[in-house]
């Protein structure tokens, strides 16, 4: 787990070999919890869950909870229990701003003081930090409450990833030591069968919706009183402009109390959105197959069109250049004066076509419009 771009997707990759798609700017790439199996020795394997941070930029924060609740409480249906878990974090962070500590505090909701013993919170990127820097802001990590200190009061590891195989290999081993764990969120809603507004994570991230709801009313309330002092001062544009971005901010809220009303499901209800969803996935991509294959036929057309046009094209440089050569002939002809011609007594080999020879016995094939019959009964070229 961790925020984006701190490193989840490049982890996975180094340990199992696989392609994982990995962003490289701010723009998320695990969209969904993905599991990747990582070959550990002849008996048995690992398989590490990635999963989406609490600041993706393409889904709100009830979306991804409901993601991670969901896959988590799968896995402990069927009797998957988890190693250990991995939160990273990136050392060339400068501070710890609002969206990291969201995603921690969703972090430590999710996991419960229990299970705290089977996590490592990973520093990443070193390689892109002055090592001295870098130990500073570990250490200010570490010593710090709000940060990692009270984490690793309870149980929490600290370790470093240096972006090679064998750092992840190496933080692999000291997970797979672990005993098999339960987090808070899989009890919550397995067990106790808790809403997920009920359990630790629901209400944090419903506390945040409030506090976000809070301040957005405090700034319509300031443009509020900004409108009417414009309209005081017959100021119709100020007045305009307050009046927009009120409307602004009243979608802000009102997103924001339909993501409260989102946490209020149940795991069963969960189920059945991820299941209505995987049929409208499943017709998208069928949709999005018949448009492949009907833009793969008008590729296939358009080839063939440009083929029968270059044809034609040919066809028609062959025909100027018969009649050019026919042209030369009747030229040559007509030097010598009219030649008289004789219908051979071979058939036409095409309507209004003949092949004659004349009294020199040059032997011609010639269309109907290349010759004329004569008063004296004759054919002349």
């Amino acid at each position: 787990m961790g925020m984006t771009g701190s490193g989840k997707s490049t982890f996975i990759s180094l340990c199992t070999g696989q392609d994982v798609p990995v962003g490289h700017d701010l723009q998320a790439c695990t969209q969904h919890v993905t599991a990747y199996q990582c070959k550990w020795s002849d008996t048995y394997d690992i398989y590490l869950l990635d999963t989406p941070g609490f600041d993706d930029t393409n889904r709100s924060d009830t979306e991804v909870l409901k993601e991670i609740a969901l896959s988590l409480a799968k896995t402990y249906e069927d009797n998957v229990k988890l190693s250990g878990i991995l939160y990273l974090h990136r050392i060339t962070d400068r501070r710890l701003g609002g969206s990291a500590q969201k995603n921690l505090m969703m972090f430590r909701k999710l996991c419960g003081k229990d299970s705290l013993k089977n996590v490592i919170l990973v520093t990443t990127m070193w390689e892109g930090e002055d090592a001295a820097t870098g130990e500073r802001r570990e250490q200010e990590l570490i010593a710090t409450d709000g940060f990692w200190g009270a984490l690793v009061e309870e149980g929490a590891q600290v370790n470093r990833h240096n972006n090679t195989r064998s750092s992840a290999m190496s933080l692999l081993r000291t997970v797979a030591k672990n005993n098999r764990v339960t987090i808070s969120i899989q009890k919550e809603m397995v067990s106790e069968h808790k809403d997920l507004n009920e359990t630790e994570a629901g209400i944090g991230l419903n506390s945040n919706i409030l506090l976000a709801e809070q301040r957005v009313m405090k700034e319509m309330s300031e443009a509020l009183e900004m409108e009417r002092q414009a309209r005081k001062d017959q100021d119709e544009k100020s007045a305009e402009e307050q009046r927009q971005y009120r409307e602004t901010m009243q979608k802000k809220i009102d997103h924001l109390n339909q993501e409260r009303e989102n946490l209020k499901v149940s795991l069963e209800e969960m189920k059945e959105q991820r299941r209505r969803f995987k049929v409208l996935e499943g017709k998208y991509k069928e949709s999005q197959e018949r448009m492949r294959q009907q833009d793969k036929k008008i590729e296939s057309l358009e080839k063939e069109h440009k083929q029968h046009k270059s044809r034609e094209k040919d066809i028609l440089q062959q025909t100027e250049e018969a009649t050019k050569e026919i042209e030369s002939l009747r030229l040559q002809l007509s030097g010598r004066g009219n030649a008289t011609m004789e219908i051979s007594s071979m058939r036409p080999r095409s309507s209004g076509s003949h092949y004659v020879a004349d009294s020199n016995n040059v032997k011609l094939f010639l269309s109907g419009r290349h010759y004329f019959l004569g008063g004296d009964n004759k054919y002349y070229a």
